[in-house]
């Protein structure tokens, strides 16, 4: 799990955007998620997991 805000997505009007994702070892990224505005990762934790196959994990 890894949360980064995206170089370049703040504008004047705008915040920068944040993202989480969840990488396996081999470092493909196995899912993404927009983190809200105001916000930290926690809340995006777990939703962020729901769209990931976790059998045998």
């Amino acid at each position: 799990m890894d949360g980064k805000t995206v170089r370049g997505s703040r504008t004047r009007t705008t915040v920068a955007i944040s993202l989480l994702a969840t990488m396996a070892h081999s470092g493909e990224v196995l899912a993404q998620r927009q983190v809200a505005d105001k916000s930290n990762e926690i809340p995006s934790f777990a939703p962020l997991l729901n769209g990931v196959n976790l059998t045998h994990a």
